[in-house]
């Protein structure tokens, strides 16, 4: 099985302009917001 964790580096490597994405994350496991501050780096 192919690990489906991704970094958020790695996510924003396969993000194109113009994509529309939704983020979720609630508790101490979850964290969107290292997400976003990858994507407005």
């Amino acid at each position: 099985m192919t690990d489906k964790v991704m970094s958020p580096d790695e996510v924003v490597e396969e993000l194109n302009d113009g994509m529309t994405i939704g983020i979720g994350g609630w508790g101490s496991r979850r964290k969107p917001m290292a997400l976003v501050r990858a994507i407005n780096s």
